[in-house]
């Protein structure tokens, strides 16, 4: 029961496995399942009022009104893990193609072209791209997307992930208007503390961990974005291990005990 809840997540990562056909008949029951739990009260109508008990009609005629009215949005990360089972891909297109009517937005974001049907590519109206690593990926990405000879070139030459400047990072963004198409390159800029919650770079994740153990989440980002505004400590870690590989110690070593002096220091405000 999420209750009033604006917003709910859902982490399917120990549920959605792979491999078995034991696994991935799971995966796809608890992909519906977690559509069914964030999606279920989004297609209320005022109408189905109803069916509601009469001693409770008026809260939910409010409640159904509020609801039709809003704007809605079912958000599918990692959408590799779901593409291979075809109910799941269904009701996404389904909810893709209805949803409109009913004020609800669908997101799919993935790391690989091939991950997006071409169904869901044409009648995308928004489509981000973050980046491509290879010149093929960028061309097939131009090809899928329709992108302008200056978009393919913005994907292929300015798109390489957040700088150290405090800008943010860069994306190109395609928008699908009744006016026709319109691009831009745009920056997702965030503040200190966020970059630090979101950082999936193993040091920058290892060094946060470290103090969320000792002084809790909320602090941990307090110290770690006072410390490194720029959301991450990758050149100072950097810095103090060459120093210490310079004096003979192990790589490997050097860098677990770079990371743990480093969150000694902001643990005890050194």
């Amino acid at each position: 029961d999420t209750g009033a809840s604006r917003v709910v997540v859902l982490d399917l990562e120990d549920v959605a496995l792979s491999g078995s056909q034991h696994e991935d008949r799971q995966t796809e029951l608890m992909y519906m399942l977690g559509r069914h739990i964030l999606g279920r009260n989004m297609f209320l109508r005022p109408g189905y009022v109803r069916h509601v008990p009469a001693r409770v009609r008026e809260y939910h005629r409010r409640r159904f009104r509020e609801v039709k009215e809003q704007i809605k949005r079912l958000c599918y990360d990692e959408l590799h893990r779901a593409k291979r089972h075809v109910r799941v891909m269904d009701q996404v297109d389904r909810d893709g193609r209805e949803g409109r009517k009913h004020g609800v937005q669908v997101v799919l974001s993935s790391q690989d072209l091939s991950d997006f049907p071409d169904r869901f590519v044409n009648r995308a109206t928004e489509v981000f791209v973050l980046g491509a690593n290879a010149e093929e990926t960028n061309l097939e990405c131009a090809r899928r997307f329709g992108l302008s000879a200056a978009g393919t070139q913005i994907v292929r030459d300015r798109l390489k992930g957040p700088g150290r400047d405090g800008q943010g990072a860069p994306f190109l963004a395609r928008f699908a208007l009744t006016t026709g198409r319109v691009e831009q390159m745009l920056y997702n800029t965030l503040g200190g503390r966020e970059i630090w919650a979101l950082s999936t770079s193993p040091n920058d994740a290892a060094l946060r961990d470290r103090l969320y153990e000792t002084v809790g989440h909320a602090e941990a980002w307090h110290r770690l974005a006072r410390i490194f505004p720029g959301g991450s400590a990758a050149v100072e870690i950097e810095r103090r291990r060459d120093a210490l590989v310079g004096r003979g110690m192990d790589e490997g070593n050097a860098e677990t005990k770079v990371i743990d002096e480093i969150a000694d220091e902001l643990r005890n405000g050194r």
